[in-house]
């Protein structure tokens, strides 16, 4: 048995910890205040200024995106989602818009 644990850390990858930790946060999710205590743990992993921003373009005080999330109404996480997410729809635009073609003279 001890065998195949060494066996099986021979192989493991930083992949394979990052699909652990995804089953870890789905049986988190499942159990009682495991949903919000998962996405507490993803507001704290943003870093606090891209937090200010967000809360700012959503109209909010920009003391909300500094905040913990529980001190967030459902009225603000839902307008913080919402700009959010217009937010990244948005940068993926600006992404594809400022893509810079391949130089033909640079390829040869």
């Amino acid at each position: 048995m001890q065998a195949l644990a060494q066996a099986q850390f021979l192989f493991e990858t930083p992949d394979s910890r990052n699909v652990g930790n995804m089953h870890i946060e789905a049986i988190l999710a499942h159990t009682a205040g495991g949903g919000e205590a998962l996405r507490a743990s993803r507001w704290q992993e943003v870093p606090q200024e891209v937090r200010i921003a967000a809360a700012g373009l959503a109209g909010l005080a920009l003391a909300a995106g500094a905040g913990e999330l529980i001190d967030l109404s459902p009225q603000e996480r839902h307008q913080l989602h919402v700009h959010a997410q217009t937010l990244i729809e948005q940068l993926q635009q600006l992404v594809r818009a400022t893509k810079v073609p391949p130089v033909a003279s640079l390829h040869h």
